[in-house]
């Protein structure tokens, strides 16, 4: 038979076409199929592609291309491999009267080539680009997902791959080239910045709220021995907008800190640059952390759901004592909001702000530890939870616009009029707000790029929440990204500073 090729059965739901090279074959085909006469054949030879020639047909896979061995992966399969009863299974399954259902590739002794996957191992020019690629955390969103390799001129390292420049723009990926990793920007500093210099808290009657400055230096030993002395009578419980978010639990505080304490050379630091460097510089392999926060109203180690609650604004939450239980001490007290306006409290408040801090920022890096994990993985994540986890997200980048939407409307009252305003922390405040707008940014096109994997339908569940921002009077509508496009993404942030002035902020803060 003059006719060699490969026969490769069908997808479930698609009908595969008999694809050739070129109609002088088709001779050949009924010579060595006689039962083919009964078939029009007309229309599958003009089914073929023209745009190519026939010597570079292997360089141009089609994703219908393949061979499913018993659920096993995606195989390469040579015309010599291919047996005479699966030939004449495959030739059975033709219908009189219809197109046959085969796919022949017309080329002896070729093989039969996945689209998107690599065929063998890469060159040491291209592994070693790839190796840079991934060191300098230069990957693109587009790439990392469609999993293929992100290369980059020299020249261009900040702007968009080569990839990007070809695709983008496209109906596919209409969104500009953003790089895939953001872990080192909150490894480089928390996204909050106020909360390591002040806490607002509310008096007694939730009237109004009052600025404590927390100290400039923070000395470990110090804060062990205070914590020591504070567990033995009660633990702290965090609320924001009357709802209780968690508790402190004060014994777990005290180990961990110690721990802490027991990692590093001096004792005394500078506590904004503690919580963005130094607490994280400790060996975490036997990090106990998570105890330190219990009752939380997020499911437990549900991260994301945590980070929406916890870091939303920490720095208007406000702290009560709690009760510790088996404790028979008569000091000890069943619950009560600390006063703000008490002296006697002043201590306590500063403590319980300091150790929420503490716990927050670890929680911060945690949960976008977690998400960028989930963001890499996101093809593999089950359909039912893509619409959970995309609601999950887009809550985290609403605490996020809302951060920059407050700095931008009330920048006086950011660091406050006391000890803080240097420029130092000016420009610690400058760092902080640029790194939360690249996360924004980043996150942003991550949404939109899952976004794409849920049918149409889904959009009216993914459109935005009802949100009441402490802080604020009035409970705002806060939408989800929209376009994704560059100007989307600006409309979406300009979008944020509109709904300060919905929300009664500055209305509040004037009286």
């Amino acid at each position: 038979m003059s006719l060699c090729g490969m026969i490769i059965a069908r997808y479930p739901g698609e009908p595969l076409a008999l694809f050739v090279t070129a109609e002088d074959i088709l001779q050949d085909i009924s010579t060595s199929f006689p039962f083919l006469s009964s078939f029009s054949l007309h229309p599958v030879i003009h089914s073929v592609r023209t745009d190519f020639e026939i010597d570079d047909y292997r360089t141009r896979p089609t994703k219908k291309a393949r061979f499913r061995d018993d659920g096993a992966q995606d195989k390469t399969i040579s015309a010599s491999k291919l047996d005479s009863s699966f030939t004449q299974q495959a030739l059975n399954t033709l219908v009189p009267g219809q197109p046959p259902s085969l796919h022949f590739i017309m080329s002896p002794g070729s093989q039969l080539l996945v689209r998107g996957r690599r065929q063998g191992p890469m060159d040491p020019i291209s592994r070693n680009k790839a190796k840079e690629t991934r060191d300098r955390k230069m990957e693109c969103i587009r790439c990392k997902l469609s999993k293929q390799e992100c290369r980059r001129n020299d020249d261009t390292l900040n702007g968009p791959c080569i990839g990007c420049e070809k695709h983008g723009g496209s109906q596919r990926w209409p969104g500009p080239c953003v790089k895939a990793h953001f872990g080192d920007l909150v490894l480089s500093g928390s996204c909050n910045y106020i909360s390591s210099y002040a806490i607002y808290h509310l008096t007694l009657n939730n009237d109004t709220r009052i600025r404590r400055e927390l100290p400039k230096r923070i000395n470990l030993d110090e804060l062990v021995g205070r914590v020591d002395q504070a567990r033995r009578k009660f633990n702290f419980e965090v609320y924001q907008g009357g709802q209780p978010l968690y508790v402190l639990d004060l014994d777990s505080c005290h180990d961990y800190l110690q721990g802490l304490r027991n990692q590093m050379d001096v004792a005394e630091h500078d506590f904004p640059a503690f919580i963005d460097i130094a607490l994280l510089q400790a060996d975490t392999s036997g990090d106990d952390w998570e105890k330190c926060m219990t009752q939380t109203t997020s499911p437990p180690r549900d991260w994301l759901s945590l980070l929406c609650d916890v870091n939303r604004m920490p720095s208007r939450a406000s702290f009560s004592y709690v009760s510790r239980p088996n404790i028979s001490e008569p000091a000890a007290v069943v619950e009560r909001p600390i006063n703000v306006e008490d002296p006697d409290d002043a201590d306590d408040l500063i403590l319980a702000a300091q150790l929420s801090r503490i716990v927050c920022r670890k929680l911060e890096v945690k949960a976008y530890h977690h998400l960028q994990c989930l963001l890499y993985d996101w093809g593999t994540m089950e359909d039912g939870r893509v619409l959970t986890f995309l609601q999950s997200l887009g809550r985290i980048l609403l605490t996020l616009r809302w951060r920059l939407s407050w700095w931008a409307a009330v920048p006086s009252i950011v660091v406050g009029d006391g000890t803080h305003g240097s420029k130092s922390d000016d420009a610690n405040q400058q760092r902080v707000e640029s790194r939360v707008r690249s996360l924004c940014w980043i996150l942003y096109f991550y949404y939109c790029a899952v976004r794409r994997r849920l049918p149409v339908s889904d959009n009216e569940m993914l459109a935005g929440v009802y949100t009441e921002y402490p802080g604020a009077e009035k409970v705002v509508w806060d939408d989800f990204p929209g376009d994704e496009s560059i100007k989307g993404f600006e409309a979406w942030i300009e979008r944020g500073r509109e709904l300060i002035n919905e929300a009664g902020v500055l209305d509040r803060l004037e009286r």
